[in-house]
């Protein structure tokens, strides 16, 4: 791999590598110290070994933020220590001026409180031995250049860190999310048709033997019915799932006619607003599996208008507990979202059904409302006028 490609790849190495420059004086103080070519040669040798271990530091070490910190990351601090010892032995202790370096490393490649402590060693320590040399006077700067170069980094590195953990915590949130409409999605979709098909399928294995032309058909529905289903598996996957109310309406309503329900529709599915259309969709979807799997109903009306749709059946009902009024959570707040429903909060056991057909017109701000009228039945009304 050569330089430019690892500067390209790597481009966080640009600000050490930036500081670097800095490395310039020690450079001409090893030549002006010295007549002794070989003195120089050794002398300029150290500061760009000391360069060199100083970037592969940057390079082979992640930031702890990534990752588990390696113990190896130790030996960066332990060579440096040794080439800016022996840069001392050559140009004396003002070669004690690259312990910025140091620090700065520290707070990038160790932890936190690490990289304190790291920091209080290296300004305890050149306080050591600039007294113990009797040069405090003339060099007492760098402790205060160490400490400063310190805290300066340190405060940059922190806001790095903040910002990296801010970004993983969006990313494992849109994660989650995801998962959740890829879950949802599945379940609305998948769960329609494979109740058509479980109809579908029981219907001709009780008229094989009596109507086996009627038995047939019904299998190449069941036929037709599972290859929707592998289609919309590949729809919800690539996220390309964009059906009018009207695709949703007619899909439910020949799933109903094929499984013996009487349906009506009225209304113009034009009065549904286009922000809403996939939410409600979806619900219409939902209201519809669950008519076919639990209502044991013989007729279901589908009524539109400019403000909401609703779905009405014959059928069974549902428990009391499970009826209410749904509004956003942003127009309401989740707390009211949990007592309207009267039920234990927006996940509802045993009704996944509902718990999803809840979950979507919160994220899209819709009114669900979900009753049982005193006929008998269950009527649930969408609405897309949220006072």
């Amino acid at each position: 791999m050569s330089v430019w490609s690892v500067v390209r790849e790597r481009r966080e190495l640009a600000l050490p590598a930036i500081f670097l420059v800095f490395l310039i004086p020690q450079v001409v103080n090893v030549w002006a110290s010295h007549d002794a070519w070989w003195v120089r040669v050794v002398g300029v040798g150290l500061v760009i070994g000391f360069a060199v271990v100083y970037m592969w530091g940057f390079y082979r070490f992640p930031m702890p933020v990534f990752g588990p910190p390696e113990r190896s990351v130790w030996w960066v601090f332990v060579v440096l220590t040794a080439l800016t010892g022996g840069l001392s032995v050559l140009v004396g202790p003002v070669a004690l001026a690259t312990l910025p370096f140091h620090v700065a490393a520290a707070c990038y490649l160790l932890r936190r409180p690490v990289a304190v402590v790291v920091a209080m060693f290296y300004v305890l320590g050149v306080v050591t031995v600039l007294r113990g040399l009797g040069v405090w006077d003339e060099l007492s700067f760098i402790p205060w250049l160490v400490a400063g170069v310190f805290a300066g980094n340190f405060v940059l590195s922190s806001v790095f860190i903040g910002d990296v953990r801010t970004m993983q915590v969006e990313q494992e949130l849109a994660v989650t999310r995801e998962r959740e409409r890829l879950a949802r999605d599945v379940h609305d979709s998948l769960g329609h048709t494979l109740t058509v098909v479980s109809i579908k399928a029981e219907l001709a294995s009780r008229l094989v033997s009596s109507q086996p032309e009627r038995a047939a058909r019904e299998l190449v529905e069941v036929r037709d019915h599972v290859r929707d289903a592998l289609s919309q598996v590949r729809d919800v996957v690539t996220g390309l799932t964009h059906h009018s109310i009207a695709d949703h309406v007619s899909a439910l309503r020949y799933s109903m006619d094929g499984a013996g329900l009487d349906v009506e529709v009225t209304g113009s599915m034009q009065g549904v607003p286009q922000r809403v259309v996939e939410s409600v969709g979806w619900i219409v979807r939902e209201a519809g599996t669950n008519v076919l799997r639990h209502a044991r109903a013989s007729r279901c009306t589908i009524a539109v208008t400019s403000r909401d749709l609703t779905i009405t059946d014959n059928g069974v009902g549902i428990p009391a507990h499970f009826t209410g009024v749904l509004t956003s959570p942003v127009a309401a707040g989740s707390d009211t979202m949990s007592a309207n429903m009267r039920g234990p909060g927006p996940q509802l056991p045993g009704r996944h059904g509902i718990t999803s057909m809840t979950q979507r017109a919160a994220d899209a701000g819709l009114t669900l409302t979900i009753t049982v009228p005193a006929g008998g039945g269950t009527t649930l009304t969408v609405g897309w006028d949220i006072p």
